[in-house]
């Protein structure tokens, strides 16, 4: 029993990832539905209007703005038809003034709710992006690698991880002084990150190294995508100070490993193998000038 709940909470988690506002949407619905059934069989108890909140907080922290307004709409709506049918004699003016005092009253602690969330949501952020680059930082991307290989397990698909190396980067740091390293870094990550849209997640990995999820993509497609962004960062760098490349080793999820430490261990291993190919292949050709001269 326990596997099977647990598959299913991680179902609904992967489902909220993906679909956050209607799943706040349906989370408000149910808990308002829940609500009104417990108002209505205690018969409308005057302390229990209180707990109409609740749907619009589901609302306002699991989704946003509009997933909160829609929340105040319908939790109006079912208070309104509560009035009627429990007071048959009411007036249209005061059935009305009480509508707006609650819609006041509602909307006022949804802005509340949103303000808190939004400050929990920017704290958050700081604490899983990089500074630097704006983007996920290790233990972030480590978190999101976890789901995205329950996902390729669950969908069956491909997914491939990749080291990227920014190649003599330390020389241009230490020549061209910090502030132009950090440009180089800040150029670096957003030329990857376009690059690899709409599959691949970005994240710096630490100093100049970068590491990228393909979700969907093997190793050949992964290789393909990030050959193309070569010249885009070589042009952009050569137009700062001088031109650079990088480096990139790759490994596909079954054949490099099974968790993200395997495959981070495989696509290095292969990065570095490239960079030792690419240090040969220099020497030979520098010896070849030196004897042809």
């Amino acid at each position: 029993m326990k596997p099977r709940l647990r598959r299913l909470a991680e179902a609904v988690a992967a489902t909220y990832r993906e679909s956050p506002v209607p799943c706040a949407i349906l989370a408000a619905a149910v808990s308002l539905g829940l609500v009104y059934a417990l108002d209505e069989g205690t018969g409308h108890l005057p302390g229990l209007i209180f707990l109409y909140v609740i749907p619009i907080w589901i609302a306002a922290r699991l989704g946003d703005f509009r997933a909160g307004i829609g929340a105040i709409a319908a939790t109006l709506v079912v208070l309104g038809v509560t009035d009627v049918r429990t007071s048959s004699d009411i007036e249209w003016s005061s059935l009305i003034g009480n509508t707006l005092l609650r819609a006041g009253a509602l909307t006022l602690v949804m802005f509340l709710i949103s303000t808190a969330e939004w400050r929990r949501q920017v704290a958050e952020k700081a604490a899983m992006h990089d500074p630097l680059t704006e983007l996920l930082n290790r233990e972030a991307v480590t978190e999101f690698a976890k789901f995205a290989i329950e996902r390729t397990i669950r969908n069956k698909e491909p997914l491939t991880i990749a080291m990227v190396d920014c190649d003599r980067f330390k020389s241009a740091n230490d020549e061209f002084g910090h502030i132009v390293g950090d440009r180089i870094l800040q150029i670096l990550a957003s030329r990857l990150e376009a690059g690899v849209r709409p599959n691949g997640t970005v994240a710096r990995w630490g100093g100049d190294e970068f590491l990228v999820v393909f979700s969907g993509a093997d190793e050949a497609e992964a290789e393909e995508t990030l050959a193309k962004i070569q010249d885009s960062f070589g042009d952009a760098t050569e137009a700062l100070v001088c031109r650079l490349s990088f480096t990139f080793g790759v490994a596909q999820f079954g054949p490099g490993g099974f968790n993200l430490s395997q495959l981070v261990q495989a696509a290095d291993a292969d990065m570095y193998r490239k960079k030792r190919r690419s240090s040969i292949s220099a020497e030979r050709t520098d010896s070849g000038s030196r004897l042809a001269s």
